[in-house]
């Protein structure tokens, strides 16, 4: 990562940290031999990639074509992603999010950053 991104604290707090939380949340239900997770992140011109990927205990269910959040308060929880998908439409980018009977994958890309 070369220094200088436009990348500021509070956004790669935001980034980073809800999905890590997320991915830990899920890891801590699952017997410690299969709690991993994989990220990559990579710069190409101008282009950060974000790639993670965590195992799950069950498919989290979606309404509206959102994950919902599967701790128990709504008002406290639920809006991580959320926050991701703002930080993510700062810099004009995507946000891939997709769950299988294994894993869940969450795969960023940011523009002129």
């Amino acid at each position: 990562m070369p220094p200088g991104l436009k990348l500021n604290f509070s956004q790669t707090v935001t980034l980073f940290g809800n999905l890590l939380d997320n991915a830990k949340e899920a890891c801590l239900k699952l017997p410690k031999q299969k709690r991993t997770v994989t990220l990559k992140i990579s710069y190409i011109s101008g282009m950060l990639f974000i790639s993670l990927q965590n195992p799950v205990h069950f498919r989290p269910a979606k309404v509206d074509g959102e994950f919902l959040s599967m701790k128990g308060d709504e008002i406290l929880h639920g809006i991580g992603l959320k926050n991701v998908q703002n930080a993510v439409d700062e810099f004009n980018g995507k946000m891939d999010l997709r769950c299988d009977d294994e894993n869940f994958h969450a795969k960023v890309i940011l523009y002129n950053v």
